[in-house]
């Protein structure tokens, strides 16, 4: 897939798809569609998409722009990945426990190495990893909802730049969101 950046019916820049370019760079007025297979250039003039194709490339351009701002900071990593995991677990596990005092590093080798490490107690360490738990499950609610929503309020938009702008709120607003969680 290829993102064109195209303003008044022109492809101002071509960027691929792991590229996160905001139509902005290019002007007001650019919106980016998401194409197979363009072979053009920069210069030519934008090829005629349906109505359908147009929301389909609006769209699909917006979610990859909202994947990214996601994938900055969702780890992608497999063994963060497990440690985050086995860091959850442990911190609500001491937490069922009743928070005890003393407790062996074989059961609970986060809580017991980390926190001294961070200069906090086992107790504010544990509440920490599962409010952030908490925090990113919240915000990784909110993006899915956003990428939701992105099909109905592109398609009640008329114009292309209607249909751009619809969905740049949208990308705005997860970025948003991520800003302040993250």
């Amino acid at each position: 897939m290829t993102k064109l950046y195209v303003k008044n019916g022109v492809v101002q820049a071509t960027h691929d798809d792991a590229q996160n370019v905001l139509a902005s760079v290019y002007g007001e007025g650019t919106t980016i569609f998401m194409v197979p297979d363009w072979t053009g250039e920069i210069g030519d003039r934008a090829p005629q998409l349906s109505a359908a194709e147009t929301d389909a490339a609006i769209i699909a351009a917006a979610t990859s722009q909202i994947d990214a701002i996601a994938d900055a900071i969702y780890t992608s990593s497999p063994s963060r990945v497990a440690r985050y995991e086995r860091k959850l677990d442990e911190a609500k596990r001491y937490i069922a426990a009743g928070y005890p005092n003393n407790v062996a590093l074989a059961d609970y080798p986060t809580l017991v190495q980390e926190a001294p490490a961070r200069g906090i107690t086992k107790r504010q360490l544990a509440d920490t990893i599962v409010a952030a738990a908490a925090s990113f499950a919240q915000l990784a609610g909110y993006i899915e909802a956003q990428r939701a929503e992105l099909s109905s309020a592109v398609a009640a938009e008329a114009s292309i730049e209607g249909k751009s702008a619809a969905a740049a709120v949208i990308v705005a607003a997860v970025e948003a969101a991520a800003a302040q969680a993250g």
